[in-house]
């Protein structure tokens, strides 16, 4: 579980998920619920690492915060992973 804000990628072909919530994830808006009362964005429709490369091969990544890039995520995502029968 990655904790922190997750975000949602416009339509622009330049930008791409490299890290996506569960299917059962969900996001509302700070401090209170959607005037429709809806979540935000759902599941895999919310990225949590993403990157975008502009125009000019300059490239950028935004992630919702630091923990993807520490140790114990790997170690944790490692077992998540033998526990479904993949690989580490």
């Amino acid at each position: 579980m990655v904790p922190g804000p997750g975000h949602i990628l416009a339509g622009n072909p330049l930008t791409f998920s490299l890290l996506r919530a569960e299917p059962t994830a969900y996001t509302a808006k700070a401090g209170g619920v959607a005037s429709n009362g809806a979540p935000f964005a759902l599941g895999k429709g919310i990225s949590l690492v993403s990157a975008m490369q502009a125009r000019n091969n300059a490239r950028l990544v935004v992630a919702a915060n630091a923990s993807p890039f520490a140790d114990q995520y790997a170690r944790e995502a490692g077992r998540v992973d033998a526990a479904r029968g993949g690989t580490v």
